[in-house]
């Protein structure tokens, strides 16, 4: 598919008539790489911000990267719903999207690289990382790793407060996916897991106060599909734009001293003060207007339809039909497909503008 015509796939249901429609939506404007080099200071303004910016100052020489790991988002689903008072007529729709022709050895290879970019990254600036094979002769990294989820496992996005997505997770090679544990909800695991004693978050606090080291903790979340839910007067509609993101924030770079790690071996309760630390957060998404899709497939039926363009999506499509007085739903799912080269390229080059403005952020507070 080209940038012009991939613009909006919308599934909707009205009073009258409900079809697969496309239509254009107003985006936002891709981030550019240019305005970062001759701009700085005001492409920071825009798209991070920070939190306890004082404690980049003690850093030190030397952290532990406790957690470092990216959604890539796999599946992105919305709904939506409304009702007409006047008619007594009601729709709600539900469309799930899902990426594509991207395998688990490409995520993993990128994974490594934003790793290895920021352990180079830090080092250039007289920063050290505890690396992997130094922290495997540990006792309570052998215990983190028993905690870990499988490298590229599927599990529920954290930007599940926004939209309905999973996302497979990866940490880099060596390094264990601690999901539910990047700055612990309140889940009846996590609470009792920490009385326990058994929790990653215990682990990786004994870890920094052992080595008198911060920990640093970085996440990212990289998207392929903007969905937008809408209902009003009997009408319903969910429609999706298809672009590389990089989502904002729940892309967070963090950073805590060793003295703020809460040890209490009585008890086998420790844990990560996280609110003390450093906070660098994406505040606005990283939108790319390269393309990166090929086709979409409508997987809602048996005999699969190919959209070689979305401006055939309105006659490839069915159309749903609705009559006075009556509730009418739809469900469907799309899967795009992805070209892998282009994905990875964007992948990189995106990535790479992240973990560079996070750095900036650091230089500029320490």
């Amino acid at each position: 598919m080209n940038t012009a015509s991939r613009t909006v796939l919308a599934l909707a249901l009205s009073l009258s008539l409900g079809a697969v429609s496309l239509g254009c939506a107003h985006a936002p404007p891709a981030f550019s790489a240019s305005d970062l080099a001759s701009n700085k200071e005001a492409t920071l303004k825009k798209y991070v911000d920070v939190d306890n910016e004082d404690v980049f100052k003690k850093m030190g020489s030397k952290v532990y990267i406790g957690q470092f790991q990216v959604e890539y988002i796999s599946s992105s689903a919305a709904a939506a719903s409304s009702y007409s008072s006047s008619s007594g007529n009601s729709t709600s729709v539900g469309v799930t999207y899902n990426l594509k022709d991207v395998d688990a050895s490409m995520f993993q290879a990128l994974t490594d690289g934003l790793y290895q970019g920021f352990v180079a990254d830090l080092k250039s600036r007289g920063v050290d990382t505890v690396s992997i094979d130094e922290l495997k002769g540990k006792d309570q990294y052998q215990k983190l790793m028993t905690k870990s989820e499988v490298n590229g496992s599927e599990q529920p996005s954290r930007l599940q407060a926004e939209q309905s997505a999973k996302a497979l997770v990866f940490a880099p090679t060596g390094m264990p996916v601690l999901y539910t544990n990047f700055n612990p909800r309140l889940t009846v695991a996590s609470i009792f897991g920490g009385i326990s004693g058994d929790q990653p978050e215990n682990f990786i606090a004994n870890l920094s106060d052992e080595m008198k080291v911060p920990v640093v903790a970085v996440q990212m979340i990289v998207g392929f599909a903007q969905l937008k839910a809408s209902g009003s007067n009997g009408n319903s509609s969910v429609g999706a734009t298809f672009r590389f993101s990089i989502a904002p924030k729940q892309t967070v770079m963090q950073v805590v001293l060793a003295d703020n790690m809460s040890i209490d071996s009585s008890k086998k309760r420790s844990g990560v003060k996280w609110n003390k630390g450093a906070k660098v957060w994406l505040k606005e998404p990283i939108f790319s207007d390269k393309g990166f899709d090929k086709s979409v497939t409508d997987a809602t039926a048996t005999s699969t339809k190919v959209v070689e363009g979305v401006a055939n999506a309105f006659s490839a499509l069915a159309a749903l039909s609705t009559g006075n007085g009556s509730h009418s739903s739809s469900t469907k799912m799309y899967d795009l497909h992805a070209d892998p080269a282009a994905y990875k390229t964007l992948a990189d080059q995106n990535l790479g503008y992240t973990r560079t403005m996070f750095m900036f952020m650091v230089d500029k507070n320490k």
